[in-house]
Order: structure tokens, then sequence, then C-alpha cells
């Protein structure tokens, strides 16, 4: 198949598009790059373009940016944020541009339930899987961890009342508890999650939403305290510490800091879960199944 894939490729962070394109081209898919910049810069170029491309896939574009382009081909939107949950911006993007959409796939999977349409799909992010990722096995020892809890991750608008509100409660018991630098995501996450006894996940999270920490941290070998969710915990059974409540997390952290082994045999069963189940190709592989024209 071939593919026109419009982003912002090449990204300093985490590079889930570097990931998606090359599980597509291992796939046997071809793909075309097109860096967005904005409509009115690149509409030349993209009126230069084939129409031939079976489908073009994108994340983020403008909602008149998004129009074009299903408009000019098969529009195939994958958004991988909460929606109708505090984001003003992803609730009118996603009810802006569904009627557009050839494939909508949306990793909030209340909006896909709520929403009913046969054009609307659930499918969750992935974890890139660097070959340079350590792979644990149950027969090693704990490590000797630098650091108690950590969390990384955006606070301060939006939805994130509950977060910041769940983030203070940790910082007035345990301290410092918050990573901001996010070129952390391309040098060295995977030592920091290693290095970490407890790596924290925080609202919002549903039955049906959680935010793609789940397997960008435990791919990399942490074990995840994470707010309890029906979905997730099916997906990785007992190898995710799961929490109710600012209590309950109280009680969760100071259960598992006192039990290194338990730790230890929960995220490298995490782990090869992960690796096994819950890659960018597993994902675009399901991707494609449904995109098949």
């Amino acid at each position: 198949m071939r593919i026109l894939y419009l982003g912002k490729h090449g990204q300093q962070n985490n590079d889930d598009e570097g990931a998606i394109s090359h599980s597509l081209t291992r796939l046997g898919h071809t793909v075309t790059l097109f860096q967005v910049e904005d409509l009115a810069w690149d509409r030349e170029n993209l009126n230069a373009l084939s129409n031939d491309y079976d489908i073009a896939l994108f994340h983020k574009l403008p909602v008149d940016y998004a129009r074009y382009v299903c408009d000019r081909w098969r529009g195939v939107c994958w958004f991988f944020d909460p929606i109708d949950k505090g984001f003003d911006w992803n609730d009118q993007y996603a009810h802006g541009i569904k009627d557009y959409l050839y494939k909508g796939f949306f990793t909030d999977g209340d909006f896909v339930k709520s929403e009913d349409r046969l054009n609307i799909h659930l499918l969750r992010q992935g974890f890139d899987a660097p070959e340079s990722t350590p792979r644990l096995t149950v027969e090693e020892q704990p490590n000797e961890c630098e650091r108690d809890l950590l969390f990384i991750g955006t606070v301060g608008h939006g939805g994130y009342k509950d977060r910041e509100l769940t983030l203070r409660f940790l910082i007035d018991k345990y301290g410092s508890v918050a990573h901001t630098q996010y070129s952390i995501f391309k040098q060295n996450l995977t030592e920091i999650c290693q290095n970490t006894k407890i790596m924290l996940a925080m609202p919002p999270v549903t039955d049906n939403y959680w935010s793609n920490r789940a397997y960008l941290l435990t791919g990399r070998g942490a074990f995840l305290l994470h707010p309890y969710s029906e979905q997730l915990a099916k997906q990785f059974k007992n190898s995710i510490g799961f929490y109710h409540d600012k209590a309950d997390l109280e009680d969760k952290i100071e259960y598992y800091l006192e039990r290194p082994r338990l730790r230890w045999n929960m995220q490298t069963h995490a782990q090869h879960l992960t690796l096994s189940q819950h890659l960018y190709k597993h994902r675009v592989r399901d991707l494609m199944e449904i995109c098949n024209v």
C-alpha cells in the first residue's frame, strides 16, 4: 500500500512518527514522509503530490488542513490524546474532523464507544522498542535503585487538575517526584526507568482511556504504579501496580517500596508483555488491516 504520512517528522523527544513509519516500511508498505508546516505554506507542495496514495495518515493537523487532506486522499487520523476530559482543543479537533475521515483511530476508548460509528476505531499507542533496551529477567537480582519515586509528564493546563492535586500530595509527603526535562525521552529514559523503584502514572485515566506511558515505561523495564483501569488491568494482569485514590496510592507506595523482589518480578513480566504485544509494529499491523483498500 502507498501511504502519504503527514507530520512533524524527526522530533527530538519521543519519536512516535519515526517508529510508526519504520513499522509501516517493515510491513512492506511504501511510505512518503511529508513535513507539515501550515496549510498556506504547504498547499503548493501538496497540490504537486500524486493522487494515487492509498491513504494519507496524520495525527494532529489543524482542522482546515485535515479537511484539505481528506478531500484529496482517504484521510486516516490516528489521534493519541484524551477527548471530552477537559482539554478543549482535543474535543474541538476530534469532533471537527470525524465526519471527513475515511478512518479515524483514537486512543480514547470512551470517545470511540460514545461515537459508535463505522469509521471510528480504537487503537492504542505503542512502544517503539529501541534495540538498545536492556531486557530484564526474573533470574536477575533487583537493581539498587537511585530514587524511590518519579513521575514524567505534563502538568499545568486543561484536564490535569486531578494530576496536579495528586502530585502536590506526593510532593508534600515524599519531596520531589516529578521530572520535567523532556530530552530524557531520547537520551536516558531507560536508565531512569530501571534506576527508579516506582515510576508513577497519573490521571486522567478511565476504564477505557490511559496514556502511552503504560507502554513507554514498561517497555523500558520500569515498575509502574498506575491509576486503576479495568481494560489496562486485563492487558497487564498482575504485572502493573494499580491504585484507586490518594489514600490507596500512599498505601501502595509503601507496600511496593518494601518489596523489591515483587517489584522486579512484576516489571520483568510487564516488559515481556509490552515487547511481545504492544509495540508500534503490532499497532500498525492492526491499523493497516482495518484500512485495507
